[in-house]
């Protein structure tokens, strides 16, 4: 609607300047026709009287030339004449002193001379005829006509100009209004709402305009535009869907591979609550008890299986598929169950698991499967990366954010080793899939990977800091705000 209002102003505007313009030429023109008629009928008047009067005073006298004068001033209304001495134009109080000596000049060259002089009841054509007596002193016949009828006429055609210029532009304005929203508005507003729709997600190829413009060729182009448009995002979802059951695989396939050198920490971690419970049973088999006896080791029984069945429990909820699902995660009970689920395997390579302070810490939304996977997978690497045994701590806290352009809180995850480290060639790598620094059948390469890609689905980042021979330390950063 704008645009029709911009192009209806544009061509009314000019349409305006146009009939201005040409208005005004047109009255200038019959101006000066006017002007020049009545010049010609004055100069025609003029010269016969002058010849009358040069006639009439020759033949006979001054006073009768005079008198003609006199006489023709009784019988013309529209035109007065009278006789003026030209000694006399020197005082006349009706012409200003530069007109008086351009009039002076010309009549001295014995020509005729016209003069434009306002008078109190409006302008007169003054029309001066040099007249020469011999003998006599140089005199003129002056002719005024007034102008009140040409001043009426250029009023008149103004005034039917002004008309006309106001009735051809309404009549242009309403007709360029109604085609400008007929051909282009309404067009226009159609394509304006489909992009609106289409910034919304609709990508249906619905614009249908008449003709075959630009407009309508425009429309067009939307439609082809929506329909490629809406392939490309069906393909993206379709590859997205399929993106995403891959790197669900790969987690899938690189928690089994850790559920596996799990498997022999664990079943050490068996042994013992197993043999209690095989030499309490064969005692209660084959030995005489007395009933309390049979109850205490009962209780024990029932102890060791929970223990076990509780080991066990960690190891299926950790190797289980799962849809990523957030919920609020106690930090607290997580990072000790994780201690608790890796402590066995720990202690089989000489590696003690320390905890920090993670008492102030409150539940957060997060996925408790992923988070989980990804410290097991850090803590296990750790371990890997201390063959002669060592320490592997966590600490957790929650950290306020800069000055900078970031302010949220964050939820900053340390796991640190004393092992070998990595070395700088290697460290830029780390978290490329299926990059590995260890020997064949103990690492796929998708460890890290997966870990910085769950750490990104969660809206923060890791990094890593490494000295050769010094250890490393893996720093998860998670925005407080995001997971609350």
């Amino acid at each position: 609607m704008k645009l029709t209002i911009k192009i209806t102003g544009v061509i009314f505007l000019v349409t305006t300047l146009l009939l201005i313009v040409d208005t005004t030429y047109s009255v200038r023109r019959e101006i000066e026709l006017f002007d020049h008629d009545m010049q010609h009928d004055a100069k025609l008047l003029g010269d016969a009287l002058r010849r009358l009067i040069m006639n009439v005073w020759e033949n006979s006298s001054e006073l009768e030339a005079i008198q003609v004068i006199d006489n023709l001033n009784e019988t013309q209304s529209n035109i007065k004449v009278r006789w003026i001495w030209f000694d006399d134009l020197k005082n006349d109080p009706f012409i200003s002193p530069a007109s008086r000596q351009f009039l002076m000049s010309i009549l001295s060259r014995q020509e005729t001379t016209f003069l434009n002089i306002k008078h109190q009841d409006g302008h007169y054509l003054h029309t001066f005829v040099p007249v020469q007596i011999e003998h006599v002193k140089l005199g003129a016949i002056e002719l005024s006509e007034t102008m009140t009828q040409r001043d009426r006429y250029v009023k008149t055609t103004i005034l039917h100009a002004v008309i006309l210029i106001v009735g051809l532009l309404m009549l242009n304005g309403i007709l360029l209004w109604l085609l400008g929203r007929k051909i282009v508005g309404r067009p226009l507003q159609r394509l304006v709402e489909k992009t609106r729709r289409i910034s919304d997600g609709d990508l249906t190829a619905d614009i249908v305009l008449g003709g075959n413009d630009e407009l309508n060729k425009l429309a067009a182009s939307f439609n082809q535009m929506c329909e490629r448009l809406n392939e490309a995002r069906e393909k993206v979802r379709l590859e997205t869907e399929k993106r995403i059951a891959t790197l669900e695989q790969l987690r899938h396939s690189e928690r089994l591979a850790t559920v596996g050198r799990l498997a022999s920490g664990i079943a050490h971690e068996l042994g013992t609550p197993l043999n209690v419970v095989a030499g309490r049973a064969k005692l209660i088999v084959t030995e005489s008890l007395t009933e309390q006896e049979s109850k205490e080791f009962a209780a024990i029984i029932h102890e060791q299986a929970e223990r076990m069945t509780k080991i066990i429990r960690q190891l299926l909820d950790f190797s289980r598929r799962r849809t990523p699902q957030r919920s609020a995660v106690p930090l607290q009970m997580l990072l000790r169950q994780i201690k608790e689920m890796l402590d066995p395997i720990a202690r089989k390579n000489k590696v003690e698991i320390v905890l920090g302070e993670i008492s102030h810490l409150t539940p957060m939304a997060l996925d408790r499967e992923q988070i989980q996977q990804v410290l097991i997978n850090l803590v296990m690497n750790a371990i890997q990366a201390m063959p002669a045994g060592g320490v592997v701590q966590i600490h957790a806290q929650i950290e306020d954010g800069g000055e900078g352009a970031s302010k949220e809180k964050q939820l900053t995850i340390t796991v640190s080793d004393n092992g070998e480290g990595i070395s700088p060639e290697h460290k830029e790598h780390i978290f490329e899939p299926f990059f590995t620094t260890k020997d064949i059948g103990i690492g796929t390469g998708l460890g890290l990977s997966i870990v910085h890609g769950i750490i990104e689905e969660h809206g923060g980042h890791i990094d890593v800091k490494s000295e050769r021979g010094k250890g490393t330390t893996f720093i998860i950063s998670l925005p407080v705000d995001s997971t609350t």
